[in-house]
């Protein structure tokens, strides 16, 4: 399994991919931002509340959508 820095770098690198391509993908955003959502509770990452509330606060829960 991967470490947990490499976790969060994907994490991390999804997140962002799904903000780039919020306008102009809105599918592919949402799959991204629902892919970084699935990774962190499979690798059971440790994420601080103040980042986990504002990726919350950005991203549609029910869809993933930026």
């Amino acid at each position: 399994m991967a470490s947990a820095d490499q976790t969060q770098l994907r994490a991390k690198f999804l997140q962002e991919a799904a903000y780039i391509l919020a306008v102009p993908s809105p599918t592919t955003a949402a799959f991204l931002g629902n892919a970084r959502n699935k990774l962190i509770e499979d690798a059971e990452v440790d994420i601080s509340s103040k980042e986990s509330d504002a990726y919350r606060r950005s991203v549609c829960g029910a869809c993933g959508n930026v």
